[in-house]
């Protein structure tokens, strides 16, 4: 089963949200002829992913990663977006950097031990849920993660 701390993405069933479609023609609207700074391809990519395109969502916080290489929200998100795509390798490698960058925050911890346990890697996993868990003890998706690979 897949939890994250962020919010669950906005497609159900294949249906996109409707909200976050109008946000994501505004956004581009009022950001249209501006230069592309990392900030604005970050929400870029998550709108993206919000709507199921999971390609160009990559593409767009890969983009923002290149730019801004120190950014450990960037390495994050681009993790994030790459697991929920089912790219298991470079979303593994991108939230090893997220950690390298910012080893206090429990968000990649967490998502990286989604995917050793989608990788069927359980024992990677519980480390990382329990790296969540000393990172802030009150993670609740990381606690359930545990409880679900004790109950097999």
């Amino acid at each position: 089963m897949v939890r994250t701390s962020q919010t669950p993405p906005s497609r159900l069933g294949g249906v996109v949200n409707i909200g976050t479609a109008r946000l994501e023609n505004l956004y581009r609207k009022v950001t249209k002829g501006q230069p592309e700074n990392p900030r604005s391809l970050h929400v870029k990519s998550i709108l993206a992913m919000q709507n199921g395109r999971h390609a160009e969502a990559a593409q767009l916080i890969g983009q923002a990663a290149v730019l801004d290489p120190a950014d450990a929200d960037h390495q994050r998100q681009l993790g994030t977006t790459c697991f929920e795509a089912g790219w298991l390798e470079p979303a593994a490698t991108a939230l090893n950097r997220a950690i390298y960058l910012k080893p206090d925050d429990p968000d990649p911890w967490f998502t990286l031990g989604q995917v050793f346990d989608a990788a069927g890697n359980t024992d990677h996993a519980r480390t990382c849920y329990e790296q969540c868990l000393a990172l802030n003890p009150r993670f609740h998706d990381a606690r359930i993660a545990l409880a679900e690979q004790e109950l097999g």
